[in-house]
């Protein structure tokens, strides 16, 4: 080969070498770039530090000191701040400058040393004991500060880069913010009782086991976290039901001595899922105690750190690992090109509720918000300000609502990072986590509180409950809610707090709890979400009725003190049938739990409040009622006394004798009904008065009112009409003549004695089942703020229309009262061209035809008072001794006085020919009731027959049931005496 052949050769050669050095030069710039990008846009902090300084000054250290570095270090700690300085800070990425609240880079290096705390120098120095003991990666625990002053825990996490072991010139350190999570540690180590507490509230896993472990508790961060549901892993030995199968030697070891040692632990373990996932999960453990100190079990705290261990993979790793994490994340994951959605994970379809990927994908990315954010501001405006930012900044994380294709709004803490530095081409990685539960828990806390603010200063139990509503809200939806209280002994609810979209009900209404699927709560004592379907099967099944509108779903949890149920709160949706889930049961159930008792008190509170102002409305009422009665019986008493007096004056007219005989007997008439209408309204609310039914020609009883009432309608200048609704045949009923009478007899003389002029008509009605009567008349009529008080007994000594007319006014209450016990109904029409009173009773068709004639059979005068009889009379009342005289004086009966109990005793055995007793019950030394058993004793056939003032049903029925004949009330009916007298001689 020629010399120039041989050097064109080389220059060849050089030329090659050149370009592929080149193209390595090229290809590691490229991959320099990548990784540079990769660092830059890393989602944790990381830097990148040199210690070779470091080394260098504790080697110098160590050697003139003749120690190690250890030892140095332990007993030199003031060397730290030093040995601190002479670390370099090579370089940081972005989320290190978001972290620290840092502008630039150099702002942080800067003021690096404003982010230590004396925890800080702790970490430095336990890391340069673990750097210089021999450990290449290690992580440590401590504090940091933002350079605003703020405070946080992190985890550093070091490793000494390839090739940097023994010079320690590039190590990488990962800031990870903990603080959250070493908040959950302090929280959780601070009292084991108020672990239970916090269990369905945390993120974290919570499991609770005893010594043979098996499963107490378990929340829904275990279930979400392991797969199992609190329904299957409940009461099961838990030994190595999370443990995967390469684990299970080590586990059965580590249980040998899980309760000798260590009352609180933390370990890292891999663990096995439901679905046979392996993940990595961090176990905070504290022993639980009973009372005596005595070890019971175990609580654990999980964090499943997959996901971050995992994102450490991902700085170490290919994109491949990425778009497993991508399409594993149980977050919804958005990826963002121009504006355009372009791709997603399954988290994401699953969260908005679409039916696939690609019908995600082909939607507008600003349909999955609502136009109008909670807060009032706009989506969109707000959508598109965060991606600039992000575009800008790198990354941002902010918190905002979110929409489903079902058209449901949910919160949302979204974090947006962008993948590329084009920003004409900018491609953005969106992180939206639902944080439904989360917000809840928050608001929970605030609602709670503003709950328990609310009871001291609402007095009003119906706006208390509505504030309980509106600040319910904030957590769930109460567009329909009620808060309903029960009464066990009428088996009634009551509604004082109701809201609903679509129905209306008065203010406190009562309803049946039986049916109701309020009462189903209530009755079963349990919580009870369920939608229409499920509903539609309870009504199959007759346990519910439909009550109301069908809500698609429906949520009701009792109101229990201890064991007592003393309501529910429920919400409902009409058209939402995912409104509401477990979750909000628990929440509701937390929340009647909190508000039971100042519910209770506040309906007691209210309660009291009413009864006190009805107590004093009714000690005025009685007042009023009272003096209405004196002034009702002093008028015919002044009558009485007065013109008796008159009869004491000799030169009396035989004309102005009986005049003022009449004026005597119709105020003592007058006196009586007074007397009456008392004992009636007494006896009716004492119970005392029964329904005695009998078999009764309607249309004749009608025909006996018009009779008697005509009269006084023609003295008056009065029409009166009678309307009977059905033939004399079909008129034959079962009712209580004498009861039916007696309230057609008020209402008529309610009725002359408020018409001047012009008609009154009385009648009835067949309605269906039921007799409708009504009295109407042109009257000067009733005002519409009185109607609703007419009935009442007390208030009618307070209405001026009874005050200017005579009567006690009792005469309505006991007509409703009398109603009421034929379990009909009244009401009535009035203004002022007259009222008309309508009233309902039962329809019962008399089984026996009754026969008329058009001529009835007068029955017989009784003829008694030629008979030659002996009448015993025990009577301690001077005069009424002298009436029954004078009523006997014009008989042949022979009357033997006794004016006590004991003297009547002793005279029936003086004298054997007594035919009849006259007994009263009130009489000094001896009663009427201990001297009738007495001579009843002696004499067991001799009639004894009780005269007396106690003119109660129940007096009459206890004396009869102790062994009197027969019954006569005061003031005497001669006709009823002389009839007594001739049934029993």
């Amino acid at each position: 080969m020629k010399k120039g052949d041989s050097t064109a050769s080389i220059l060849i050669d050089s030329t090659d070498q050149i370009k592929t050095l080149e193209r390595e030069i090229k290809r590691f710039s490229k991959e320099r770039e990548k990784y540079i990008t990769f660092f830059e846009n890393a989602p944790i902090s990381l830097w990148i530090e040199d210690f070779s300084e470091v080394k260098k000054y504790l080697e110098k250290q160590t050697k003139e000191n003749n120690t190690d570095v250890i030892s140095f270090i332990n007993g030199n700690p003031d060397i730290i701040p030093k040995i601190a300085h002479l670390v370099k800070i090579k370089e940081v990425n972005a989320a290190t400058l978001k972290l620290y609240k840092a502008k630039t880079k150099q702002e942080l290096l800067n003021n690096l040393s404003n982010t230590f705390t004396k925890d800080s120098s702790k970490g430095f120095t336990k890391f340069i004991i673990e750097l210089f003991g021999g450990k290449t990666e290690f992580e440590i625990e401590t504090v940091n500060k933002t350079l605003e002053g703020d405070s946080f825990d992190i985890l550093l996490k070091f490793k000494i880069a390839k090739g940097s072991e023994k010079t320690f010139k590039n190590i990488i350190v990962s800031v990870e913010n903990i603080t959250e999570r070493k908040k959950a540690e302090r929280l959780f180590f601070e009292s084991n009782q108020r672990l239970k507490d916090q269990f369905n509230n945390t993120p974290l896993a919570s499991i609770i086991f005893d010594l043979d472990f098996k499963i107490l508790e378990w929340n829904n961060s275990a279930q979400r976290i392991f797969g199992y549901t609190a329904e299957e892993v409940i009461g099961v030995k838990s030994k190595d039901l999370l443990t995967p199968p390469h684990l299970l030697p080590k586990m059965k070891n580590l249980r040998k001595t899980m309760f000798d040692q260590y009352d609180s632990l933390k370990n890292t373990n891999e663990n096995i899922t439901k679905n046979g996932d392996i993940i990595t999960c961090d176990w905070y453990t504290v022993l639980l105690r009973d009372e005596q100190n005595k070890i019971i079990g175990r609580a654990c705290l999980v964090d499943d750190i997959t996901e971050r261990i995992n994102t450490k993979k991902l700085i170490e790793k290919s994109e491949k690992k990425f778009r497993n994490f991508f399409e594993k994340s149980n977050d919804a994951v958005l990826v963002i090109k121009n504006g355009k959605l372009v791709d997603c994970n399954l988290a994401a379809v699953k969260t908005f509720e679409y039916l696939n990927k690609q019908d995600l994908l082909n939607t507008n990315l600003f349909k999955l918000a609502p136009d109008i954010l909670p807060d009032g501001s706009n989506a969109h405006e707000k959508a598109q300000k965060m991606m600039q930012i992000a575009i800008k900044e790198g990354n941002k994380r902010f918190r905002c609502h979110h929409l489903n294709k079902n058209g449901f709004i949910f919160p949302t803490e979204v974090t947006i990072t962008r993948l590329n530095e084009n920003d004409l081409n900018s491609l953005l990685h969106i992180c939206i986590k639902n944080i439904t539960e989360q917000v809840k828990q928050e608001e929970l806390e605030d609602v709670l509180y503003n709950i328990s603010k609310a009871a001291l200063t609402i007095s009003d139990f119906r706006k208390f409950g509505y504030f309980i509503k509106n600040e319910l809200q904030k957590v769930i939806d109460t567009h329909n809610f009620f808060i309903a209280l029960y009464n066990k002994e009428t088996d009634m609810i009551t509604i004082p707090v109701f809201v609903d979209e679509k129905e209306e009900i008065g203010e406190f209404e009562e309803f049946s709890a039986k049916d109701s699927l309020t009462g189903y709560v209530i009755k079963t004592k349990k919580p009870l979400l369920i939608n229409n379907a499920e509903h539609k099967k309870l009504i199959k099944k007759g346990e519910v009725k439909l009550i109301g509108l069908a809500a698609e779903k429906w949520v009701g949890v009792p109101l229990k003190i201890k064991d007592k149920v003393i309501g529910a709160i429920v919400v409902q949706s009409y058209n939402n049938k995912n409104a509401y889930n477990k979750n909000d049961v628990n929440l509701l159930e937390f929340v009647a739990d909190q508000i039971r008792t100042t519910i209770l008190r506040k309906k007691m509170d209210e309660d009291l409040k009413k009864a006190l102002i009805k107590a004093k409305e009714s000690d005025q009422l009685k007042s009023a009622f009272l003096a209405n009665m004196s002034h009702e019986i002093r008028t015919p008493m002044n009558g009485i006394i007065g013109f008796s007096e008159f009869f004491l004056n000799s030169n009396l007219s035989e004309g102005e004798r009986k005049k003022y005989a009449k004026i005597v007997i119709n105020s003592g008439k007058r006196l009586l009904a007074i007397v009456n209408d008392v004992l009636d309204i007494s006896k009716i609310e004492a119970g005392e008065v029964a329904l005695n039914y009998e078999t009764v020609h309607l249309n004749n009883l009608l025909n006996e009112l018009f009779v008697f009432y005509n009269p006084i309608a023609q003295k008056n200048n009065l029409r009166l009409n009678c309307v009977k609704g059905l033939e004399d045949f079909k008129s034959v009923i079962e009712i209580d003549k004498t009861k039916l009478n007696q309230i057609l007899s008020n209402f008529l003389s309610n009725a002359f004695k408020f018409t001047e002029e012009g008609s009154i008509e009385f009648g009835y009605q067949l309605l269906e089942n039921k007799l409708q009567f009504y009295v109407k008349d042109t009257g000067i009529g009733i005002e519409e703020k009185l109607q609703d008080q007419i009935f009442n007994r007390f208030t009618q000594a307070n209405i001026d229309l009874v005050k200017k007319h005579k009567g006690t006014g009792l005469g309505l209450s006991i007509s409703k009262k009398l109603i009421e016990l034929f379990k009909g109904e009244i009401w009535l029409d009035s203004d002022t061209k007259g009222t008309t009173i309508y009233f309902t009773i039962p329809f019962i068709k008399s089984k026996t035809l009754q026969i008329t004639t058009v001529v009835e059979k007068k029955k017989k005068e009784i003829q008694v008072k030629n008979k030659e009889i002996i009448i015993l009379v025990a009577e301690d009342e001077e005069y009424n001794m002298m009436y029954i005289n004078e009523l006997f004086s014009r008989t042949n009966f022979k009357v033997i006085e006794a004016d006590n109990g004991k003297k009547a005793v002793e005279l029936s055995q003086k004298h054997p020919e007594i035919d009849l007793v006259l007994m009263d019950i009130k009489m000094p030394i001896m009663n009427g009731n201990t001297a009738m058993k007495k001579i009843k004793k002696q004499r067991p056939d001799l009639p004894i027959i009780a005269l007396t003032a106690f003119a109660m049903e129940s007096d009459k029925e206890k004396s009869l049931e102790d062994g009197f004949n027969d019954y006569l009330t005061k003031p005497i009916n001669k006709k009823l005496l002389f009839e007594v007298i001739d049934k029993f001689s």
